[in-house]
């Protein structure tokens, strides 16, 4: 993960996921963490001044490691798309 530029394929292609509120340090250790519990291709983005969080590959993957990793999150979940 670039934490100075989102994965192009993930932007245009991945599926939104959850977004929060968070400083930017924040967004990129929260998310580089939950693609590495995860295994799968997770990267952000800014969107109307919160931080908007896209996948791809196994949505049960990444849900399953933001229900781990939500406790270590340090800052504002406003959604979270669930199955």
């Amino acid at each position: 993960m670039n934490p100075d530029r989102c994965d192009p394929e993930v932007f245009y292609r991945g599926s939104v996921l959850m977004g929060f509120d968070a400083t930017t340090a924040e967004a990129n250790r929260w998310v580089s963490a939950l693609a590495e519990e995860s295994g799968q291709r997770v990267d952000w983005h800014y969107l109307g001044g919160m931080a908007c969080v896209r996948y791809l590959g196994s949505q049960d993957a990444v849900i399953g490691a933001v229900d781990k990793l939500l406790p270590t999150l340090a800052g504002r979940v406003l959604f979270v798309r669930r199955p």
